[in-house]
């Protein structure tokens, strides 16, 4: 940054200040270089062409980046494609205005997330220049505070209005002595409105006193006892002129207010009245329904049995009556059948009230085995004497095969098959599987998982988790316990295994892998072991043992197997696609030439090399009709494909080896007049390599047919070159391009 106070204009506050007419120019400098330098916010210097001339180093601590890699760049790469309309309006606006701007956006981080800043810019003089100083920083805790508030109150709204329960908010009016006289109506609920029949305009603002909801005395009196003591109270009472019954809660929520919540019980006292009517014989009726109910005497013979114990056991009632309960019930074991010996000869015995309950196994008439639940208690006479028992009995077979079969599902993984992680932890915390010495762990961590859901989506990438299930599952012994450990990792659990049979089950795993076919990408899986020989040892350090030797396995083979996808997909891309190996070469010697008529550096010259191999790489996701058809597109096929290029940005991503490049893919087919696509940048805003990889791959389609055969007058392909100059093409490289074919 040079002369960075000239840039600023930055004069002394006071002229007499002694201490600033001490400073000279060179010290202001520095002074206000170590300023911005040591500021939190991000502080940008914008030129009138909204280049970025400087940038404080609060970049990294804010975005993550390296501040000299903007500098000569606009500001508008890092915004969010939403925002940037927003912004170029801004920007309009203070070149047109020359008035400080402030406007909020969102601004990609180096990681590929979006954070909410806010910027404040303030314009600079013409004389230096012109252009803005801009102070930027992140908002986007106190955005997602409001949003958090926004969803709060809308909340609050809506169970507001759709609460079933009555709300009214009064404001109290006082008489001259200070007590409770009256209340205003401040707000109600629709609930309120329905069940008072009122409408909400016609009261709000009046006194209760004035409106006819026709509240008695009591009701009255109520309020101002809460208003005075201000403890909440409730109550139920009956409203003549509505005709219901009320219930209500009445509070006060601050001073000089009065809150209450009506319900409409009106039916729950209907019924209530029917059921205290009904209620001597209907006890022993709703204690049956739906339950096997057995009545025996104190010997234990059945004196009535109903329906569904009849049709649960299998024993008609005429010939179940006068037989011992045990006989009908037929438990499976002495341990099931002393439940009716003992517990029951208990119950009959007994001098106060007593009742017993449990499961037992019975085998019924038909020979089918069924849980049964049972609970059995004692019958008195008038006098209080023991006549027999009850025994309520219900057949929950189905219910405890079914909570069994949950809990096996709770323990799998449902798309592998797998062990689960929950299932892992209960074994691991078994110390009789862990002591099983030796005992060794697997651990594994799937390769291309990410690619593979960013590329040809979710479902491929379940796919290959499946299949890598399945050579786990193959490569393991029945004892062996194997799980998927999270996302992307398994695990192999193996007691009484020693360190050697667990690295021949690792080396059975990757040759297997080698010989699946590629399904999109080959399966491949880094593997750490671990052997536990004492039991000195902890779980927790086997675990990481585990675990580093499979990250270094990983560190070796990644690099490997991201160079053979590379080449899987180079290849797929020809076989996909009209694409050629010699197409790619032809590309990249021109646009290589272009590049040094150009004078792009050795950095840009590499990346432009690996773009003209890989820009269509995202062809390979895309149907492989639509990619090899030799005739005109249909519109939806050519929308289909336009997405090979967001395609292979997120492929490029998911790779280290060409994240260099993934804009540079995404914007090969955007135009210098911003009609391209799929972000529609224009002009500078394209990345240099993008449009020069955009001219000769035009070129190239215009100078050699579908077969790859050249097509002998380039006349015709030069007049659209000079044609599109300025319109589809950058003029400066439409003539490097010129130059090169002339050369």
């Amino acid at each position: 940054m040079k002369n960075i106070s000239r840039e600023y204009e930055i004069e002394p506050e006071g002229a007499g200040d002694c201490y600033a007419e001490r400073l000279e120019l060179g010290e202001r400098e520095a002074l206000l270089r170590q300023i911005t330098d040591n500021m939190v916010d991000l502080v940008m210097m914008i030129n009138s062409n909204s280049e970025i001339t400087y940038v404080s180093p609060s970049y990294r601590k804010v975005l993550g980046g390296r501040s000299e890699y903007l500098l000569g760049k606009s500001w508008i790469n890092l915004i969010h494609p939403e925002d940037q309309p927003k912004f170029l309006a801004v920007i309009e606006n203070a070149r047109a205005t020359r008035l400080p701007i402030k406007w909020e956006y969102r601004a990609r981080h180096e990681e590929g997330h979006y954070l909410w800043m806010e910027s404040v810019g303030n314009p600079l003089a013409v004389e230096v220049g012109g252009g803005y100083i801009v102070s930027t920083r992140d908002i986007s805790h106190r955005k997602r505070s409001e949003e958090a508030l926004q969803e709060s109150e809308k909340n609050y709204s809506s169970l507001f209005n759709s609460m079933q329960e009555g709300f009214v908010l009064w404001e109290t009016v006082y008489n001259s002595a200070g007590e409770p006289e009256d209340y205003r109506f401040l707000n109600v609920n629709p609930a309120f409105e329905k069940i008072m029949q009122v409408k909400k305009r016609e009261i709000n603002g009046r006194l209760l006193s004035e409106t006819s909801l026709g509240l008695e005395n009591y009701w009255m009196d109520s309020f101002a006892q809460v208003v005075r003591t201000r403890q909440p109270y409730n109550y139920e009472g009956y409203n003549r002129t509505i005709q219901c019954y009320l219930e209500t809660f009445i509070f006060t929520p601050g001073d000089n207010l009065l809150a209450a919540l009506f319900i409409d019980v009106t039916r729950r006292k209907m019924v209530e009245n029917q059921l205290e009517r009904e209620r001597e014989w209907m006890t022993v009726t709703l204690g049956s329904i739906g339950e096997g109910v057995i009545a025996t005497d104190v010997s234990g013979k059945v004196l009535l049995i109903n329906r569904v114990a009849s049709d649960l056991l299998g024993w008609p009632e005429a010939k179940a009556i006068g037989r011992y309960l045990s006989e009908l019930l037929n438990t499976v074991d002495d341990i099931n059948r002393s439940f009716y010996t003992q517990h029951l000869q208990r119950i009959t015995q007994a001098e106060e009230e007593m009742e017993i309950g449990g499961n037992t196994i019975s085998i019924v008439r038909n020979g089918e085995r069924r849980i049964l639940s049972n609970s059995a208690a004692s019958i008195r006479d008038i006098d209080g004497q023991i006549i027999g028992t009850v025994m309520i009995i219900r057949d929950v077979t189905e219910t405890m095969r079914n909570e069994a079969k949950i809990e096996r599902l709770s323990y799998i993984d449902k798309l592998t098959g797998l062990y689960n992680r929950a299932y892992v932890d209960r074994i691991l915390a078994d110390e009789e599987v862990t002591s099983q010495l030796p005992f060794s762990l697997i651990m594994g961590d799937i390769d291309g998982l990410k690619l593979t859901n960013d590329v040809f989506g979710h479902h491929a990438g379940d796919n290959l988790l499946v299949n890598i299930a399945k050579v786990i599952r193959g490569c393991c012994r029945e004892s062996d316990i194997m799980a998927r450990w999270g996302g992307d990792e398994f695990l192999m659990i193996l007691p009484q295994t020693s360190e050697k049979v667990a690295l021949r089950i690792c080396e059975r795993i990757a040759s297997t892998c080698a010989e699946m076919e590629a399904d999109p990408i080959e399966l491949h899986i880094a593997l750490g072991t671990a052997t536990r020989k004492n039991l000195e040892q902890g779980m927790d350090a086997l675990f990481t043992l585990a675990e580093e030797d499979m990250y270094e396995h990983k560190m070796q083979q990644s690099k490997g197997f991201r160079q053979a996808i590379l080449s899987k997909l180079e290849k797929d891309l020809w076989a996909k696609s009209n694409d050629t190996e010699e197409h790619n070469h032809r590309l990249s010697k021109m646009a290589m030439e272009i590049g040094a008529i150009l004078g792009l550096d050795r950095y840009e010259s590499d990346k432009l090399a690996l773009l003209a191999s890989l820009h269509d790489i995202g062809k390979v996701a895309l149907p492989k009709d639509i990619g090899l058809k030799k005739g005109q597109l249909e519109p939806e096929e050519q929308e289909i494909m336009k997405k090979h290029t967001e395609i292979g940005y997120r492929m490029a991503e998911a790779i280290p080896e060409l994240r260099s490049i993934a804009e540079a893919i995404l914007a090969h087919h955007e135009r210098w007049d911003g009609s391209g696509y799929p972000r529609g940048l224009k002009g500078n805003e394209i990345p240099i390599i993008s449009r020069i990889i955009h001219i000769v791959e035009v070129y190239d389609d215009m100078t050699y047919n579908r077969d790859g055969q050249a097509i002998i007058d380039i006349q015709p392909a030069m007049k659209e070159m000079e044609k599109g100059s300025g319109v589809q093409f950058d003029p400066v490289i439409v003539q490097a391009f010129l130059q090169s074919i002339m050369d």
